[in-house]
């Protein structure tokens, strides 16, 4: 199931990171 895996996905201590980061502010790709 897709939801069960985006929540142990934002559980992960690192991908939480990863992910507010990202959606913090914009970001350029260099």
């Amino acid at each position: 199931m897709i939801e069960a895996e985006i929540f142990r996905a934002l559980a992960d201590p690192t991908r939480r990171a990863v992910y507010e980061r990202l959606t913090a502010s914009e970001m350029s790709v260099s």
